[in-house]
């Protein structure tokens, strides 16, 4: 029997099915579809390992398709896999979220993507640390201007709607929300994730051996 640190806490991984010509779309004309492919398998690996490991708060994880997926139900068990609802990102997040804390005994959720390997259980542990009293949420930003991890405490706030999700403005929309909103905020140091070219060198820096592979791609692009 795992013993969590925070057993009323849940801890929220978003993730795609991993197909062909759906993942890491913004890498594709650098890297191709099936490294791409590869690249978001060993991100979302590495996210879900990093979450169990850590032994913080029970996982769930919200696919966008195919819940029953073989790499899903081999990361974790089914019943810990649910489909998101929604229109856009924002809707699907809170709608995971509302989800999260209505369950018996549920009083804070913490929502995180599969893309930030420099994430590791201190940030999850200083995340699920700063959220005290009821109305208090917390945010990383990431360094392309949009966030890699948000949580709430007792309810979930207005922020997600009228958000323009995709742009570089994202996590500045989102603080304009949260001003808005009653919750309590509290701004945690910046992450980068890999969504860009940029990101590569990070990521191959951060883990050489098991990223060997983009420097392989890179070298012959």
């Amino acid at each position: 029997m795992t013993l969590w640190r925070y057993p009323n806490a849940r801890i929220l991984v978003f993730a795609r099915a991993p197909e062909p010509g759906r993942v890491k779309t913004r890498l594709q004309p650098l890297l191709g579809e099936q490294t791409c492919l590869r690249l978001y398998r060993e991100l979302l690996h590495s996210v879900i390992a990093t979450v169990q490991s850590a032994n913080l708060a029970p996982m769930q994880l919200w696919v966008d398709r195919n819940p029953d997926h073989e790499e899903f139900t081999t990361l974790c068990d089914r019943d810990s896999i649910h489909e998101q609802l929604g229109a856009d990102l924002g809707e699907r997040m809170s709608h995971a979220l509302h989800t999260a804390l209505s369950q018996p005994g549920v009083d804070s959720a913490v929502l995180i993507g599969s893309d930030c390997p420099a994430m590791g259980a201190e940030h999850l542990e200083a995340a699920l640390g700063r959220m005290q009293g009821v109305g208090e949420a917390v945010i990383t930003p990431a360094s392309d201007g949009g966030y890699v991890l948000i949580g709430v405490r007792g309810f979930v706030p207005d922020v997600f709607s009228h958000v323009k999700w995709g742009e570089a403005s994202v996590y500045a929309q989102t603080l304009q929300r949260f001003a808005q909103s009653e919750a309590l905020l509290h701004v945690l140091p910046e992450l980068w994730d890999v969504d860009r070219p940029e990101d590569l060198g990070r990521l191959v820096e951060l883990d050489p051996g098991q990223y060997s592979f983009i420097n392989d791609v890179l070298s012959r692009a």
